[in-house]
């Protein structure tokens, strides 16, 4: 690339200037001008030793001194490998360009001091912890530094080599890998948000894909520059949507990503003239980066503050048990046996229901019917309701058994569905019967509750065959008053012959078994149906 240069010192004494470019990336730069009858040429650039370019500067710079009222035009050649190049020539007084190297200077040794101080912090915590995110953030920050060196021109105090300055152009795409890697890891990407890791996955390949073509040829590094403003935006999106999501620590990085795509427009408004060209705005990019380091660099110390406040509460805790000594011993056996019985009573509780109908089973309507004549209970009412499907077999015969459980299942939850007090247990007695316990309620109150729910299961018109028409139930009601000499074997025995003689009278009724005319107890033609 050739400009040309037209220069005129308008002032009534001689001038000196500096002719400065503000990138360090030019493989050669030439300054041509005529000076009477011959041509002067002066060159810079990565290809010149620094000791032998005309001023002792990384961003290459010619002297110019001009007479009051003189002219100059000059031309400048700049070779360099990159498709695509922004630069700015500057003409600045002597004490413009110190004041801006020196501005430069300090900013890089800020920052390289800082990364050197985070970076050192880490590398003893990964030797103590040897977590792999520790290792991720080292190799983050290690090849950004490279990067960095090489953005300011800083390998050529030891080697004016293009090759290997170019090299270092490679780095930045490796750095965006770990730091993916870092993110992923941290955030937990991979079971929190699979479809944005899939996201993350393509950024670690995009950049791979890049440093190879980088390596390959340095002028495909304009494809890095198309492609940094997206990545670094993706990158911060997914940390703000982790934050909102409440990931713990997702806050930090969403703010140190902030911090570098800030950066990134600095550096952008810079190139296209939007923002003024100081050394401050050139470097907001590595300022944004340096930021971003060091929020992660405090994730890091926050997530290492965490463990040692985890090892102090295991190690209080550890000496709380220790003084505790016996008597803790005792009470986490208590605590255990608890969770135990518990537990116990769970699988007890399950092993009281009936599979098909989710009814209470004959175990527990042993169990209740026990407790019935407990000696708190002297005294008081206990009625028995058996009831039994009528020509059931047939029903099973002619629709299959799967139909036959739909109708136990349908009769069961009717029986349930009038049960009031809460001590009132219905239990499948076996196969196709059921057994109704209701303490506190006298013969009288059993024989109206059996013949609703005789009514009710006759109302839901379920077909049977032949002459039966309708499914029905059969019920046998007993009662006495605990206490008086009838144990539970009786009266399951006295509910049981009243139900036979339901099914004996032609089903689809109520009998009970009550006082007769002669006062002694027996079969009573107390019937519904």
């Amino acid at each position: 690339m050739w400009a040309e240069i037209r220069v005129h010192n308008a002032s009534s004494g001689p001038v000196r200037r500096f002719l400065v470019l503000d990138e360090v990336d030019p493989k050669r730069v030439d300054l041509i001008y005529a000076a009477g009858r011959e041509w002067l040429s002066f060159a810079s650039g990565i290809d010149v030793p620094l000791e032998q370019r005309p001023v002792r500067s990384l961003k290459p710079a010619f002297v110019l001194d001009l007479a009051a009222g003189e002219s100059r035009t000059l031309y400048l050649r700049v070779d360099t490998p990159f498709r695509l190049t922004n630069l700015t020539i500057m003409l600045q007084a002597p004490q413009v360009f110190l004041d801006g190297l020196m501005v430069e200077s300090w900013l890089y040794l800020f920052f390289f001091g800082a990364v050197f101080i985070i970076g050192l912090y880490n590398v003893l915590v990964f030797l103590i912890l040897r977590e792999p995110i520790h290792l991720y953030y080292m190799l983050f920050g290690g090849f950004f530094l490279l990067a960095v060196i090489g953005y300011g021109g800083y390998d050529l105090y030891w080697m004016a080599d293009s090759g290997v300055h170019y090299l270092l152009q490679v780095p930045i795409h490796l750095s965006t890998v770990f730091l993916v890697l870092f993110m992923r890891r941290l955030l937990n990407f991979p079971s929190r948000f699979p479809r944005l890791d899939w996201v993350a996955r393509g950024i670690l390949l995009l950049m791979l894909v890049l440093a190879v073509l980088v390596l390959v040829d340095v002028s495909n590094l304009y494809l890095t520059l198309f492609s940094g403003v997206p990545v670094t935006l993706t990158l911060m999106l997914m940390g703000h949507y982790a934050w909102y999501q409440r990931v713990p620590m997702a806050g930090s990085f969403a703010i140190g990503q902030t911090f570098l795509m800030l950066g990134m427009l600095a550096l952008i408004g810079v190139n296209l003239g939007v923002l003024p060209n100081t050394p401050v705005t050139r470097f907001a990019y590595i300022i944004g980066a340096l930021l971003e380091m060091t929020c992660l660099a405090l994730i890091l110390a926050y997530r290492i503050r965490l463990l040692e406040n985890r090892q102090s509460d295991v190690q209080a805790l550890l000496l709380r048990e220790q003084s505790l000594q016996a008597e803790e011993q005792a009470r986490l056996i208590a605590e255990r046996t608890r969770e135990l019985q518990q537990a116990n009573a769970e699988l007890e509780k399950l092993s009281y229901l009936d599979s098909l109908t989710g009814v209470n089973n004959r175990r527990y309507f042993d169990m209740k019917l026990r407790e019935g004549w407990a000696p708190e209970r002297t005294g008081h009412d206990l009625t028995l309701v058996m009831c039994d499907l009528d020509h059931f077999k047939r029903y099973n015969d002619s629709f299959g058994h799967q139909s036959g459980d739909d109708c136990i299942r349908l009769v069961s939850n009717v029986l349930c569905s009038e049960l009031r007090k809460v001590s009132d247990v219905c239990a499948r007695y076996g196969g196709e019967e059921f057994a109704l316990i209701l303490p506190d309620t006298d013969l009288a109150g059993g024989l109206v509750l059996a013949e609703r729910l005789r009514e009710k299961v006759l109302g839901l018109g379920m077909m049977h065959v032949g002459a039966v028409g309708r499914v029905s139930v059969s019920f046998g009601v007993a009662s006495c008053v605990v206490g008086d000499g009838v144990d539970p074997a009786v009266l399951v025995a006295r509910a049981d012959r009243a139900l036979y003689q339901s099914k004996a009278n032609g089903r689809n009724r109520v009998t009970c078994y009550g006082q007769q005319a002669d006062g002694n107890n027996g079969l009573v033609m107390a019937e519904f149906g």
